[in-house]
């Protein structure tokens, strides 16, 4: 029997919907991250009368995630719905950080772009100075968001290459 304390196990149970993805959380028994995907059972009068969980181990995506980049300099990142990375190149912040409540703002506006569950595009300074340009889009089974971040001068590069030689 699963501890009906867990808040999954509550918010899975109380869900109007047949199926529920938690956020990802540190395995106890492996110390990776995983999360639940929770189907639920329903009787003849659409009452929930059990469950079928499975814990997803997430290397299998943040692997995925790590390998997008979009250029040489570009990253991607990948967050839960309350804005936890669950990938990062900055290996620090995963489950440990939001990507809202870091001292960036303009990280954290990306954050707040990607939590609306819409998919869009953001610019902004780095930490560096560097300009970049971020295209978001959302997960949307499991409520999560992922963002793919580009060099704005190396994204561009191409296009003003072909201008200057054209305008000689």
């Amino acid at each position: 029997m699963y501890n009906q304390e867990k808040a999954w196990y509550k918010d899975a149970m109380s869900g109007n919907k047949d199926y529920f993805i938690s956020s990802p959380v540190i395995s106890q028994a492996t110390g990776k991250i995983i999360f639940n995907a929770i189907s639920l059972i329903k009787d003849d009068s659409n009452k929930n009368v059990g469950m079928v969980l499975a814990a997803i181990y997430v290397d299998a995506v943040s692997k995925k995630v790590e390998d997008f980049k979009l250029g040489q300099q570009g990253y991607s990142i990948l967050v839960a719905n309350d804005g936890t990375y669950i990938n990062s190149p900055d290996k620090d912040l995963i489950m440990k950080k939001k990507i809202t409540d870091g001292d960036d703002k303009e990280l954290s506006g990306l954050g707040q772009k990607m939590l609306t569950g819409e998919a869009g595009m953001y610019r902004f300074t780095d930490s560096s100075g560097a300009n970049k340009i971020a295209f978001y889009e959302p997960v949307p089974t499991a409520g999560w968001s992922m963002a793919a971040v580009a060099d704005e001068n190396e994204s561009f590069a191409p296009a003003r290459q072909a201008l200057k030689i054209m305008a000689r």
